[in-house]
């Protein structure tokens, strides 16, 4: 037994009796376990009976591997916990400058990030504004592109309503004649100019009996009217024109005065 860790295998039925033995030896009897196998039983009562061989596994060792063992649990346990708190001590010392450099970086990095989504705003901004623009004046362009051309054909509207006022009543209700005749044609031109001018957003104004708007409306004088409410039109001199909500050539007016 002395100065081997072979593991033996002794039989015997009292565990005392083997650990008496081995110390007897010079030997330390380090782990072991009982191991009963299908033998007879001892005695008759039931309470007692138990297997009368029994197998008892040891491991041996040395009285110097003992002294070691011994030596090795007497000898303190470092303790872990004080030491994770020494760490975490230091780590906590340490831990106010980190925590302070991190939150100056923070701070810088959404700096930046704030200035950063303010010129994207701003130039989404800008951009929505820019095409908003360019909508409205190409379609601008497009509902004025007959403007000036309109402009230069109201003179034409224009003489045919003087050469259409200037035919005397009883021409018109004579009976049919060239100059009747005349008339009649004149007026057909003056409805289909008046007609291609409609369908181009070109309107006539005459104000007659309206307010007076400075928008569409020129006044070229005031006139007393007793019945009339001052600031409306009393005479139209010359009717004017619009084109859609624009105004073309404003109505020449005359403008009941205030009493």
């Amino acid at each position: 037994f002395v100065g081997t860790t072979r593991p033996i295998r002794i039989r015997t039925s009292t565990p005392n009796m083997l650990v008496a033995t081995l110390m007897r030896r010079g030997s330390q009897c380090v782990a072991w376990r009982r191991a009963p196998v299908s033998a007879g039983f001892v005695g008759t009562d039931a309470v007692w009976a138990r297997p009368a061989v029994s197998r008892w596994l040891c491991t041996q060792q040395t009285k110097e591997e003992a002294a070691a063992a011994e030596k090795a649990e007497a000898e303190p346990i470092p303790d872990k916990g004080a030491e994770e708190g020494g760490e975490a001590g230091e780590a906590g010392e340490a831990e106010p400058g980190e925590v302070a450099e991190l939150k100056a970086q923070l701070a810088e990095v959404t700096a930046k990030f704030e200035e950063r989504h303010d010129q994207l705003v701003r130039a989404l901004a800008e951009m929505e504004n820019i095409r908003k623009r360019h909508v409205n004046d190409v379609e601008n362009a497009n509902k004025y592109a007959t403007t000036k051309f309109a402009k230069d054909l109201l003179n034409v509207a224009d003489n045919l309503e003087r050469a259409i006022s200037m035919v005397p009543a009883e021409v018109r209700e004579g009976e049919p004649s060239t100059l009747k005749a005349l008339l009649e044609g004149v007026e057909l031109t003056d409805r289909e100019l008046l007609s291609v001018f409609r369908k181009h957003g070109v309107d006539k104004v005459d104000p007659a009996g309206q307010k007076f708007d400075p928008n569409f409306h020129e006044a070229l004088y005031e006139m007393p009217v007793p019945d009339a409410e001052p600031g409306t039109v009393a005479r139209v001199e010359s009717v004017g024109y619009k084109i859609h909500d624009r105004c073309l050539r404003p109505a020449k007016v005359g403008v009941v005065s205030k009493q």
